[in-house]
């Protein structure tokens, strides 16, 4: 009968774990980007719960997203903990982040980065635009061919610089 027993309450145990899924719908009160965590007040019950992840893990790598304060989000309990959350969805976000092993993409209100080791597509761009305004072509006489542009090798460089970053 103890086996039985054993066998009841394992199976009971397994079927809870596989069905029992927590969600709630909760407004953002404050975030914390650094620990990638923000806190949260259920709308029905009004409870707050503190630390809800906004990654799956702890990994400081992949999707990062950072919903605004104030804005509703739908989190959902990870296993069977009662104190343990994760954001599953969003209405209002503050910024997105994502990380590829050496290449990051972020998007906020301000803009936006793209970045591969360590150029980003803003340095190139800006280094490219005063290259251009540096500018100078020489000519023998008047109404022969250009010379090659002096900087034409900064040219080259900030092709290269690009084809590393972009694909």
């Amino acid at each position: 009968m103890d086996l039985i027993n054993e066998i009841h309450d394992a199976l009971s145990h397994y079927v809870k774990k596989r069905i029992s899924i927590t969600l709630l719908l909760a407004k953002v009160t404050s975030i914390d980007e650094a620990a990638q965590t923000c806190n949260v007040e259920e709308l029905v019950g009004e409870h707050e719960i503190f630390d809800v992840r906004l990654r799956a893990s702890k990994a400081t790598k992949g999707l990062l997203i950072v919903p605004e304060v104030g804005s509703q989000v739908l989190i959902g309990a990870i296993g069977q903990s009662d104190t343990e959350y994760c954001i599953l969805s969003f209405t209002k976000v503050k910024k997105l982040s994502i990380d590829i092993d050496n290449v990051s993409y972020e998007i906020d209100n301000q803009g936006f980065l793209i970045k591969k080791g360590g150029e980003d597509l803003k340095s190139i761009l800006n280094d490219l635009i005063q290259q251009i305004q540096l500018l100078t072509v020489t000519c023998t006489a008047p109404s022969t061919p250009s010379s090659v542009p002096i900087n034409a090798a900064a040219f080259t460089g900030l092709k290269a610089r690009l084809n590393t970053l972009l694909k």
